[in-house]
């Protein structure tokens, strides 16, 4: 091997793009672009297997209730989505979370209602790409609640990776939201779209939303008239 295969070897992707455009070389960088997205999207997906190939273990061993309580610590180690759209617009909170599923690949529509946004994944390029490509079913087997719990919307069989955006809607409360910052519509179906509901007034939300989560409308309603859920 030549010294100058050894440093094309350890340049990275993004280093190999500049340097294309600088050469003016555009279908270089084109193809170091797409190269790019594909690596970065093979690299999410493994992290996105693994983490639900961890709560496998962890529900097998230890029972559902352990996946719950690993699923909140997680979310206690750090602020996650709820907590960083607190006290956003409505737009603001759009934007953050489709740039969000733009990050993970899924294929997405946006459609505006009078009441509320609606964005409709198909699929979610992290647990509806899972069902998908069957890794809850044989022989893989991921592991999925077996009874209804608050934390996978009071439904049995929803897997444990798609149930941290239950908890997710639940946190979001908990730390102050008048209501769940999201509204997750998780498919029962592989090959059903996930469907993500964003409410402009928290007077507008059916209160089946608050129900399967386990969580009770505050009953001080003027205190938050505001359009966002902060």
């Amino acid at each position: 091997m030549d010294k100058k295969e050894a440093r094309e070897l350890c340049m990275s992707n993004f280093a190999k793009v500049i340097r294309a455009f600088q050469e003016k070389d555009f279908k270089g960088a084109q193809i170091g672009v797409a190269e790019m997205e594909r690596a970065a999207r093979a690299v999410r997906n493994l992290g996105i297997d693994y983490a639900w190939i961890l709560l496998t273990y962890i529900g097998r061993r230890y029972g559902d209730e352990a996946v719950i309580q690993a699923l909140r610590f997680r979310h206690k180690c750090r602020p996650q989505v709820a907590e960083k759209m607190l006290g956003m617009s409505p737009i603001d909170a759009i934007r953050f979370k489709t740039g969000i599923h733009r990050v993970h690949g899924s294929k997405l529509t946006l459609t505006e209602e009078k009441d509320r946004f609606v964005l409709k994944l198909d699929p979610c390029n992290t647990g509806g790409r899972m069902l998908r490509e069957g890794l809850g079913k044989p022989p893989v087997n991921l592991g999925k609640f077996r009874k209804p719990y608050p934390e996978s919307w009071n439904r049995a069989g929803v897997s444990y990776y798609c149930a941290h955006c239950a908890v997710h809607s639940i946190m979001s409360v908990e730390k102050g939201a008048p209501h769940p910052t999201w509204i997750y519509r998780c498919p029962e179906s592989p090959q059903d779209p996930c469907y993500q509901y964003y409410y402009k007034r928290t007077e507008d939300v059916p209160e089946k939303y608050f129900e399967e989560l386990g969580l009770k409308r505050k009953v001080h309603r003027r205190k938050h008239r505001a359009n966002h859920p902060g």
